[in-house]
């Protein structure tokens, strides 16, 4: 057999498995739910000086732009571009609707798909809220009346770190690490994250840990990300700082954001189950974001179903 004609064979093979459904990127080996016997993770990369630049936290994601901190994926985009093996098979089907937005479920894989814009979390990050509100998001985000919701408390008393900053959770963590300690949680201006409510969560069967892909109509940029904080009931479309400025959205916390024109997918299933790098999380996205088409397959289910 002719050797180039070998190689292509041996490739289909090998990727035969991968394009079976959204769900079978991940092995049956994984965890289903956090536990507190994680692998080890190098944050010594996920928690830098403050005056390290994006485009070293992210080291695996391409030609980051230096000014504004967005990927443009140059062979990624051309690959996803021309990739359609699977969008004439699927469907959509209404899952539910959350602020006049509905979420659907892509059959038969069961990701999901809503349109939204995206506020900005801060979330998990060590300057996030500071007792003078001098952090980099408004305190009240934090918690009211005594009770917070995304500030560590020991003994009902917010826990303050060496930096003066109060330890920022979120709802993803490494149990390795005591709930007092900032890197127990996923830094939202080095890692890219969504937050998804908890009827999305629990319709869609989603895992914290799971991965999405994030789509910018406004400028076709796209990132992956992991699902690592969890919102309110209320409203949806959130990301982290770091996602943002992948997607060349303003990521101020305060600030910044956008009100429309950004797609999501979820995979549920997709995750570990716990914090992982920004390549493995990209090297689980990519195939699933392929199998649906990437872009122009995206578009397609999107076309009429979604108003971002």
């Amino acid at each position: 057999m002719n050797p180039l004609r070998f190689a292509l064979l041996f490739h289909f093979i090998t990727l035969s498995g991968w394009l079976v459904s959204c769900t079978e990127a991940t092995t049956s080996s994984q965890p289903k739910q956090q536990t507190d016997t994680l692998e080890a993770t190098p944050y010594g990369k996920l928690y830098p000086r403050s005056n390290q630049p994006l485009v070293n936290l992210l080291p695996n994601v391409p030609d980051i732009l230096p000014d504004m901190g967005v990927a443009t994926f140059p062979k990624q985009k051309k690959r996803a571009m021309t990739r359609l093996p699977f969008v004439k098979n699927t469907s959509l089907r209404k899952l539910l609707v959350i602020d006049k937005k509905t979420v659907w479920q892509i059959q038969p894989c069961q990701a999901l798909l809503f349109g939204s814009g995206m506020s900005i979390d801060a979330d998990g990050s060590p300057r996030a809220y500071h007792p003078k509100n001098t952090g980099i998001d408004d305190l009240k985000h934090a918690g009211k009346g005594g009770k917070w919701w995304a500030i560590a408390t020991k003994n009902g008393k917010p826990v303050v770190q060496k930096s003066g900053y109060y330890v920022s959770m979120t709802s993803l963590q490494d149990f390795r690490y005591t709930p007092w300690d900032q890197r127990r949680y996923v830094n939202a201006e080095t890692m890219p994250y969504i937050v998804l409510p908890p009827k999305v969560k629990q319709r869609g069967r989603v895992k914290l840990g799971d991965v999405a892909v994030v789509y910018n109509t406004r400028n076709k940029r796209w990132a992956y990300a992991i699902y690592a904080d969890t919102g309110a009931n209320s409203r949806i479309g959130e990301g982290s700082i770091a996602l943002a400025r992948l997607l060349g959205i303003n990521a101020n916390a305060r600030t910044g954001g956008v009100a429309n024109g950004i797609i999501y997918v979820v995979f549920p299933g997709s995750g570990q189950g716990k914090p992982m790098t920004y390549s493995t999380i990209q090297s689980i996205g990519q195939p699933l974001f392929y199998q649906l088409g990437g872009v122009r397959g995206l578009l397609s289910l999107s076309k009429g179903a979604l108003k971002p």
